[in-house]
């Protein structure tokens, strides 16, 4: 039974080393992100209240936990792209920090509250660039 269980995974390895070349698209159905380094963040629609599941493709793609990813997908970011997440967030980010404050003490956030957050810090990262090179917010 071991060897079988064995010989399985080792054809189920071997099927999957195709020269296919997966893309951001194929292997999460959400277009590539701002950062070329970056994968888009899988969440799960239903675990973000209604008022913010509009933001869900833009928690996908800032959302990003490590701060040095973050940062670097930030500074590979086009000027659009960061003037788009700032001009959407620009009258929601109070109502986002509202809703990622009823998190208890101990509680621990779902991953989709996790995106959120790390998608504001993006947000606070590019208002300190702007703020920094004298660009209007």
């Amino acid at each position: 039974m071991t060897k079988q269980l064995g010989l399985m995974l080792i054809a189920l390895a071997i099927v999957g080393c195709g020269d296919r070349t997966p893309t951001r698209a194929t292997t999460t159905g959400v277009p590539a992100s701002a950062c070329a380094s970056h994968r888009p963040v899988a969440l799960d629609e239903a675990k973000v209240p209604p008022q913010f599941k509009d933001l869900i493709p833009l928690a996908r793609q800032w959302g990003i936990s490590d701060d040095s990813a973050r940062s670097t997908c930030i500074a590979e970011s086009s000027a659009a792209d960061r003037q788009a997440l700032a001009t959407t967030l620009a009258d929601r980010a109070t109502d986002l920090h509202r809703w990622l404050d009823e998190i208890k003490p101990g509680q621990t956030l779902t991953d989709e509250q996790s995106a959120f957050l790390y998608m504001l810090n993006a947000l606070e990262t590019i208002d300190a660039m702007q703020s920094s090179s004298g660009q209007a917010k």
